[in-house]
């Protein structure tokens, strides 16, 4: 038998193959990709990718614009040494009814059991129900708290300027739902008036806005005639339990502040402050 010669099959160099791919869906086989199709794919897939990612940025951008744009109620310009206490809480007690004092443009929420009066021509006063107080002597005794509201300049008569003391550094307190119109704060200071004997004993409190200061402070007289309205709390020593009888003005102690229910029911009234 003669040798022959097989047929000769011509092979494409590596450089020209392009293996086709199986398609399990069609269950058929697909054309070879094309080499600059591929890499024209990747290349829109790439420029996908990164304009995703500035878009993505570009909002994170504007998001921060927006926070920093965006500004909580007037603050306050502290004028003197601020206290080292924190802001107290914003929460309000339940039970309570909401005035308006049309003569000083006061709206203010207290408790139910406390009594207003306003005539609408002088001060304004809310006054507890008869509690359990401590004087400076830290005797135990029946009073009644009297939150006081009136005109700028008119000082109580118990207020000595010059002479006069911070027994407790100012506290800052925030208003709950303050107005356009109102600073976001006020610095409420504890007053001790000259004429008292004990050390540490507490007169009043006095919402004094910008002013805030440190214990042993002098409070200077131009401050608190600078404040309108000016808004007092004061006690009263009562003869009986009912409080309707010999009725007298109470020097407390200064440890007072630091019970729960004689604090609260103070710092939950400033706190509903709105002037208009």
């Amino acid at each position: 038998m003669d040798n022959q010669t097989p047929p000769f099959h011509q092979v494409n160099s590596p450089a020209d193959q392009s293996t086709p791919s199986f398609n399990p869906l069609t269950n058929s086989v697909l054309p070879p990709a094309d080499k600059h199709s591929r890499s024209r794919f990747i290349g829109r897939f790439v420029l996908g990718i990164a304009v995703v990612i500035v878009v993505i940025v570009l909002a994170v951008l504007a998001g921060s614009k927006l926070l920093h744009k965006s500004s909580p109620a007037k603050q306050l310009k502290v004028v003197y040494h601020t206290s080292s206490s924190a802001p107290v809480n914003n929460s309000t007690s339940t039970g309570t009814r909401s005035y308006t004092a049309q003569n000083y443009g006061l709206t203010f929420s207290y408790p139910a059991s406390w009594s207003i009066f306003d005539n609408g021509t002088g001060p304004m006063t809310a006054t507890s129900s008869p509690m359990q107080l401590t004087d400076a002597a830290n005797k135990k005794i029946i009073g009644e708290i009297t939150m006081t509201v009136e005109p700028q300049g008119q000082l109580p008569s118990g207020f000595t300027s010059g002479t006069d003391l911070a027994v407790l550094n100012s506290q800052l307190v925030s208003y709950a739902q303050p107005s356009s119109s109102q600073s976001a704060q006020t610095y409420i200071s504890f007053v001790q008036y000259s004429n008292a004997t004990v050390k540490g004993s507490l007169n009043g409190i006095y919402v004094t806005g910008n002013y805030g200061y440190q214990k042993d402070q002098v409070i200077p007289a131009s401050d608190l005639q600078n404040i309108d309205p000016l808004i007092t709390i004061t006690f009263t020593q009562c003869g009986n339990t009912t409080c309707t009888a010999n009725l007298t003005p109470l020097i407390l102690s200064s440890n007072d502040w630091n019970e729960t229910s004689f604090q609260k029911p103070i710092l939950d009234m400033i706190r509903s402050f709105v002037f208009s």
